[in-house]
């Protein structure tokens, strides 16, 4: 990585995060964490995947009774993710 200039380890890291697509991923696994925090016990039990596409959260489940119920509360429980995640990444909550 020596171009003739000097970086700080600061930018450089920010730079290898940026190209390996890292923060993407680490904010995946923080709203993983936060799910299995936010949701309630069917909610979790009926969770099959979560994935990040973009800053929408994709929360694929096994029960349309408890799709349905979400619906619900979809926005209060994005509220509580980004609250938990301390971060406003995600945009939308998509329940599959």
């Amino acid at each position: 990585m020596r171009d003739g200039r000097t970086k700080d380890m600061g930018s450089l890291f920010e730079q290898m995060f940026k190209e390996l697509d890292l923060e993407r991923k680490m904010m995946e696994l923080k709203y993983i964490s936060a799910w299995d925090a936010c949701a309630e016990k069917s909610a979790l039990n009926a969770t099959e995947e979560i994935y990040l596409k973009g800053k929408k959260l994709f929360v694929k489940l096994n029960s349309s009774a408890v799709k349905y119920q979400l619906q619900f509360v979809k926005d209060e429980l994005m509220d509580k993710l980004n609250k938990t995640v301390e971060s406003n990444y995600i945009e939308q909550l998509i329940l599959l």
